[in-house]
């Protein structure tokens, strides 16, 4: 193992419950505004910044800009075939006061100023399911072990492509053998975080993005020996044979696939799925600390012991805070004040859970 690279054991061979106190001293609630022609379906990814909240809705494939109170700002970009309109968001991020919206049908990326105003449209061949914007001239694409043909270098694809959105420039990262093809097997939800960090899937590495593009490795998980036979396995296996679906789920249950990651000032979250269980890592940046947590199957590994209302599904992270979502209609609302005027078929409600200085 490299100098300065921190290795994580993944490995938990009992279930172990976390309970949300211990890391969080406080949760704050907050609606989301709601009108007849603003009703939010299924939210798909959502990221706060220091003034607004941004949501994504894969029902109408819009994206929907809140204040930190909840009350609607604006709708960013339109939907549609005309000039400046997107056919539909695969990913979006937010960077220097500025939205950043891909539209993988058309590779193309949309740059909207603050006020929603679409200032460019930058088209590209590479085929991406996540994007990260690096600073206000690089943006990071993520293929998502897809088939990226132009870009293939000695029989490898780039599972990253460095974009520059001024000129056109890129430069490819992150190779993977051409023959492994996720499809639409092994979709992760979040794999880059504020503080400029990459979740490698199946590389079980976190990297770090430097200002001069390179990836350099920062976290390492551990697999047990049984998990890495397993995945060794199954790489092969899709390597060399052809095999549906069905078969490919049930070989991935027996190593980590990675959901997601997130950042805090102090912590780095990154959860995980084993056999049908969510696990979970807190690693603390300062202290070196890290604590894991397991759920049963069906279950979650971490309890929210300090009100019950919400559970502790990630959305996304800013500063030192950890955002969820929780429906009014999973609410008490007999138990709780300010949720009296609330219906139930209302919009989604800010979970903010505060961690612990």
């Amino acid at each position: 193992m490299q100098e300065g690279i921190i290795t994580i054991d993944t490995v938990l061979n009992t279930p172990n419950e976390i309970k949300l106190s211990s890391l969080v001293d406080s949760i704050t609630y907050t609606p989301l505004e709601t009108k007849d022609n603003l009703l939010i379906g299924q939210v798909t990814k959502m990221l706060v910044s220091d003034r607004f909240i941004y949501i994504f809705d894969e029902i109408s494939s819009s994206l929907y800009c809140f204040d930190l109170n909840g009350k609607f700002v604006k709708k960013i970009g339109n939907k549609g075939v005309g000039p400046g309109e997107y056919t539909s968001i695969d990913d979006f991020d937010i960077y220097n006061q500025r939205i950043y919206l891909f539209d993988c049908n058309l590779r193309k990326l949309f740059v909207y100023n603050n006020n929603g105003i679409l200032e460019k449209e930058i088209k590209t061949n590479y085929w991406a399911e996540n994007i990260h914007v690096i600073d206000n001239s690089w943006i990071a694409l993520y293929g998502g072990y897809k088939d990226n043909a132009p870009y293939k270098e000695n029989g490898k694809t780039p599972n990253l492509l460095f974009l520059n959105i001024h000129n056109g420039e890129s430069k490819s990262a992150a190779f993977f053998d051409s023959q492994i093809e996720m499809k639409e097997v092994c979709g992760s939800y979040k794999l880059f975080t504020d503080f400029g960090n990459f979740l490698s899937p199946l590389e079980n590495r976190i990297y770090q993005l430097d200002s001069k593009l390179n990836l350099n490795e920062k976290v390492a998980f551990s697999l047990s020996e049984s998990q890495e036979n397993i995945q060794s396995i199954y790489l092969q296996k899709i390597k060399n044979e052809k095999i549906d679906v069905g078969q490919v789920e049930e070989l991935i249950q027996g190593f980590p696939m990675w959901v997601s990651i997130n950042e805090t000032n102090d912590y780095i979250v990154s959860v995980y799925m084993v056999e049908h269980k969510q696990s979970v890592i807190f690693y603390n940046k300062k202290s070196g600390e890290v604590i894991k947590g397991q759920s049963d199957s069906g279950k979650l590994p971490v309890i929210n012991d300090i009100d019950g209302l919400a559970q502790f599904i990630l959305y996304t992270s800013h500063g030192d805070m950890l955002y969820s979502l929780v429906q009014p209609y999973a609410i008490d609302k007999d138990k709780v004040s300010w949720a009296k005027d609330i219906e139930d078929e209302d919009n989604p409600i800010i979970v903010t859970m505060h961690i612990k200085k």
